[in-house]
Order: structure tokens, then sequence, then C-alpha cells
């Protein structure tokens, strides 16, 4: 039940922005998995303004454990832009520019599940 999650994601994505930094793991593997619910949500009016806020926050991050989400992230920015009629040119741009530098991307798996998959693999405890 996106619509249902979505304002308690919201919430907890602004609890932990308090409690840490901006480009915290833990802030912005919240931030794309809020993100990932809103998309889920047809016609949702907040899409844009968080994935502009993710975009942002992604600016300077050099994790590359993070950096996985980084692809999925623009290609859903992408949809967004082209759904409320931006110019997303330069996130293609972008995104095709990783590819060729051999970054690998899965444009079959959402930004929830790439989201999911990270968390197992940076808190996992062995």
């Amino acid at each position: 039940e996106y619509s249902l999650a979505a304002p308690l994601l919201e919430n907890n994505f602004r609890l932990l922005n308090k409690v840490y930094t901006d480009r915290s793991p833990v802030v912005l593997l919240a931030l794309c998995r809020l993100l990932g619910c809103i998309i889920s949500l047809p016609g949702s009016p907040n899409a844009q303004k968080w994935a502009d806020i993710a975009l942002h926050r992604y600016e300077a991050v050099c994790d590359s454990d993070l950096l996985e989400l980084y692809l999925p992230l623009l290609h859903v920015c992408i949809k967004i832009w082209w759904q409320t009629g931006r110019n997303g040119e330069l996130l293609q741009l972008r995104l095709n520019t990783l590819k060729q530098q051999g970054i690998k991307f899965n444009d079959r798996i959402s930004l929830l599940e790439a989201v999911d998959l990270l968390e197992e693999k940076m808190f996992r405890v062995s």
C-alpha cells in the first residue's frame, strides 16, 4: 500500500535527516526509498520535489556502495522529468555516460528493489 507507506516514509526521512548529515548512507537510503514509493503512486504531486532533493544530495556522494543507487535514481528522475514536461536530456546524457564508463545498470530493477539490495549488502551482519 504505497499510499499508506508514503507519509510514514516521509516522516522517517525527515527524522533521520535531523539526526544524520544530508548525505549519510541512512538518510540517502531513506530518501531513495521514499522516492521509490512516491513514484509508485500515479500522478503523485510530490515526485518531482523528492527527485530534485535526491539528485541534489547525490551530487557530492563518493561512497561506491551508495553510487549503486545513482543509476536507478537517474532512471526514475528521467521518467519523472518526462511525465512532468521537464527537459531530461542532461540526466539522460549523465546516465548514458555512466553506462559507457562501465557502470553496470539493470534497468529492469526498480529504485525500491535497488534500495533493498543495497541495504542487505551494507547492513548484513556476518
